[in-house]
């Protein structure tokens, strides 16, 4: 849906950028490339470097709001510790 276009071009490009190239030769001798995810430890520390000053906020019904839409006027503070 148009909707939540944006959210499926995020994962794409995401995928994208964490793959590592590597190079096999076939039994014919010819040079193969292959694309293989990153190590889960390390796309998790790119996420998390890139999540500073990023919040996730819930609906009544355990939804993702978006930033967008909230209004932070009305809402409850946050406290961190």
């Amino acid at each position: 849906s148009t909707k939540h276009l944006s959210r499926y071009l995020n994962e794409i490009g995401f995928r994208w950028d964490h793959r590592i190239l590597e190079e096999k030769v076939t039994k014919n001798g010819n040079k193969k490339k292959y694309m293989k995810p990153m190590p889960f430890m390390v796309r998790l520390r790119s996420r998390l470097s890139q999540s500073i000053g990023r919040q996730v906020r819930r609906t009544k019904n355990f939804g993702i709001i978006s930033s967008d839409n909230l209004n932070f006027d009305a809402m409850q503070p946050c406290y961190c510790l």
